[in-house]
């Protein structure tokens, strides 16, 4: 769907940094014809530091979250599963959660120093979904690239039900090792059925949703990235709109299917014929163990 439909939408606004080099500590926004001084908005301007060494590998950055999650463990599941895959740390945007197991979970993950929470608070006379796209998503994500500037050497960007998957070697770190440097890695997609193995357990999707379309999605708006935030000038939801690439660093590379692919569980997306995909089982005893450790804690406080 074209983010041009919508009433509105993000726009990204470059400044020139003052003649005298000094550095600005809040800016402001108005129109050419505006005549009215002082501005009635003071917007502050936050700095990374460039390091030549980013202090982390891989940082997630997780879509806008609304209303309430099916069950606890999906979102336990998501950032337990992506630290296996390589995750270090995670920015998870927190437009409305409902279930206070849901903010308790995101809680707990702040303390631990895995999760940043931002509030992601939408003007009042933006109304979702009529209004924006996706709870201004594209905003977010370039949010999400300039706070890891200079911060994360590679920023991942999926929704809940979506795991860059690793088929050749165990994490992350497997896949780009074999490939050349890019500012973009793309991982082309296969989608789930809602069928299920059955689970006494937690029934985690990934464990137990083992058939997929045999096929893979070859349509570029269903792929998921792995991005150089230094390079990424405007972000996209499955491919960078506008990259900066320096000297001898490719645009983007797009990884082979045998090496890696971005696992959705989306039924809707699973037509067609079918096949099974035991690739998650490997992670089975180390996700189950993690996810049920982190809910018992969890329980256990909210409990008292």
């Amino acid at each position: 769907m074209s983010l041009y439909i919508f009433r509105f939408r993000p726009i990204v606004i470059t400044c020139p940094i003052p003649r005298d080099n000094s550095l600005p500590t809040v800016l402001s926004i108005i129109t050419r014809s505006s005549s009215r001084l002082p501005p009635s908005n003071y917007l502050t301007v936050y700095y990374n530091t460039l390091n030549d060494t980013p202090v982390r590998q891989f940082t997630m950055c997780l879509s806008p979250l609304h209303g309430i999650s099916q069950k606890p463990a999906d979102l336990v599941q998501y950032i337990e599963l992506n630290r296996l895959l390589g995750a270090e740390h995670f920015i998870i945007y927190n437009y409305t959660l409902g279930n206070p197991m849901d903010n308790a979970i995101l809680n707990y993950y702040a303390k631990q120093g895995i999760a940043e929470i931002v509030p992601w608070n939408l003007p009042r006379n933006i109304k979702h979904p009529e209004g924006i796209w996706y709870y201004a998503q594209v905003a977010m994500l370039t949010d999400c690239m300039l706070r890891n500037r200079g911060v994360s050497k590679r920023v991942v960007t999926t929704d809940m039900d979506e795991f860059i998957v690793p088929l050749q070697g165990a994490n992350w770190f497997d896949i780009l090792d074999n490939e050349p440097v890019s500012c973009e890695y793309s991982f082309k997609c296969v989608a789930f059925t809602e069928d299920a193995t059955f689970s006494s357990g937690l029934h985690l999707s990934t464990q137990t949703r083992l058939t997929r379309k045999k096929d893979v999605i070859n349509d570029k708006y269903r792929t998921k990235y792995i991005v150089d935030p230094k390079c990424i000038e405007i972000p996209g939801i499955h491919f960078s709109m506008y990259i900066k690439a320096p000297s001898k660093m490719a645009n983007v590379t797009t990884v082979s299917t045998d090496a890696a692919l971005t696992y959705h569980y989306n039924a809707y997306l699973a037509t067609g014929e079918t096949t099974k995909d035991v690739a998650m089982k490997r992670y089975k005893y180390e996700l189950t163990k993690n996810v049920r450790q982190v809910l018992e804690k969890i329980y256990s406080t909210t409990a008292r």
